[in-house]
């Protein structure tokens, strides 16, 4: 079997949107399947000077736009220009997969299928609370053009798949049971007296970039309402990002996965850490909590749509947030810490997403794409 890769950034680099179209591409390799890797990143110079110079100009008329150059007209031509090269270069490839919703084969009879989280209207709509400019609704009507023409397009979360369906209709959408824990750890997982040690390590991991600052913000601020011993370790921003300096809380920045260094200091961070959390109200960093659960370690997350309607109402794993004041966030600290059912809430953090490996994640895709092999080659 033969499929086209493509992907907005190098496929290669583990670093690519979260580590997602790294390890989905080699789960794939492993099974012998030839993969042709084409990166469809836009232009860096015409990218970064549109979106400086031309950006800031449209939002004068269309005030928070994110009409961005990877979205425009002349990026979508470009584009299409090099999936057309890629089809004409390869034409005894049995599949075409997309890391986007926003583009699809039209040069041959060869299937698509599109891989991602949500469209851009899901994310207009959902995450920043407001209707589509004129600029956003001609891409969101681009991206459902290349949904309605796709043989499969898979929403790696339930919510945005349902929402998805109402959309386009006569689209082939789905959504598998669990998710993917984006994993690099070779080492062993922790056993019941790391779990002691966890719990004592009195230890906070807040993981996220600076679009998860206010959470980050007002954890910070929890800390004056517990113990002296608790301490704070933050992933993916710096002291300047955050914009606090304090005793209690350590700041590591960015940590790429693809570096060993950088790696080694994450997992260590996740292994000692006695909880991970990310308060942020409508989306509390899924990809980070969901692993951090692989790593028997509990947390402490908004209920958002997603979330709950994966997991639940109640988790006996954590706790939700519901009120996102410092004192509310140091309270369901307390209570996990004080829990005296501290290590089996490590145990179902862990058992809840023990299946979410790409390799059964993508059994599923390949089951789907066997279903009904409508490509001829």
């Amino acid at each position: 079997m033969e499929i086209l890769f493509f992907c907005i950034g190098d496929s290669a680099k583990a670093s690519t949107w979260s580590n997602v179209p790294y390890l989905f591409s080699k789960e794939i390799e492993k099974r012998g399947v030839v993969l042709r890797r084409i990166n469809l990143a836009p232009n860096p110079i015409v990218n970064k000077l549109y979106n400086k110079l031309l950006l800031p100009i449209s939002r004068l008329f269309f005030p928070h736009n994110v009409y961005s150059y990877e979205r425009t007209s002349l990026n979508m031509l470009l584009t299409n220009l090099k999936i057309r090269k890629a089809i004409i270069k390869y034409p005894s490839a049995d599949y075409c997969f997309f890391i986007c919703f926003h583009f699809y084969n039209r040069y041959s009879k060869t299937p698509s299928l599109l891989f991602c989280d949500w469209t851009y209207k899901i994310y207009i709509r959902e995450r920043l609370h407001r209707t589509p400019n004129l600029l956003e609704r001609r891409f969101i009507r681009q991206e459902f053009c290349a949904i309605n023409h796709a043989l499969h397009v898979i929403s790696l979360f339930p919510e945005c798949a349902q929402m998805m369906k109402v959309d386009c209709p006569q689209a082939s959408i789905s959504h598998f049971r669990g998710n993917v824990v984006n994993s690099f750890y070779e080492g062993q997982l922790p056993d019941m007296d790391q779990f002691n040690k966890k719990k004592t390590n009195n230890k906070i991991l807040f993981i996220g970039n600076s679009k998860y600052r206010e959470a980050a913000i007002k954890t910070i601020a929890a800390l004056d309402y517990l113990d002296d011993s608790v301490t704070l370790d933050i992933i993916g921003m710096t002291s300047d990002e955050v914009g606090i300096t304090c005793p209690r809380v350590i700041y590591h920045g960015y940590l790429r996965k693809d570096i060993d260094s950088e790696k080694d200091k994450y997992y260590k961070l996740l292994l000692e850490a006695s909880i991970v959390t990310n308060t942020t109200p409508q989306w509390g960093g899924y990809s980070s909590i969901i692993e951090a659960m692989y790593f028997y370690t509990p947390i402490l997350v908004s209920p958002f749509k997603d979330f709950v309607k994966e997991f639940g109402e109640d988790i006996s794993f954590g706790k939700y947030c519901k009120d996102f004041t410092p004192e509310s966030i140091a309270c369901n600290i307390k209570l996990i810490l004080n829990n005296f059912q501290y290590n089996k809430m490590c145990i179902k953090a862990h058992d809840t997403v023990k299946e979410y490996t790409w390799e059964n994640y993508t059994n599923q895709i390949f089951e789907l794409i066997n279903k009904n092999e409508g490509y001829t080659h």
